[in-house]
């Protein structure tokens, strides 16, 4: 998985969508569900309908490869970060 350069999200019902990582922006927790919010879109994923080994290797991968995009709160379906100096 760490060698991919873009993430396949599919859906149970309709058209698969593949994003590049370089387009995401934030990521975390939310209301009940983590999020991945992309500059073209946010993805609201359960993580029980991951195996634990799996969810651990996704979180593993973004806190490890994109460290700078963890989010530190949500607000609705939007993720936010508060400024850094």
């Amino acid at each position: 998985m760490a060698d991919r350069v873009e993430l396949t999200i599919r859906y149970v019902f309709g058209r698969s969508r593949t994003l590049p990582w370089y387009e995401l922006e934030l990521y975390g927790p939310g209301n009940g569900v983590f999020m991945l919010q992309f500059e073209s879109q946010t993805f609201q994923v359960f993580s029980a309908a991951f195996s634990p080994r799996d969810w651990w290797q996704l979180t593993d991968f973004l806190s490890t490869r994109f460290p700078e995009c963890e989010a530190d709160g949500w607000a609705g379906a939007s993720l936010f970060r508060w400024r850094r100096k």
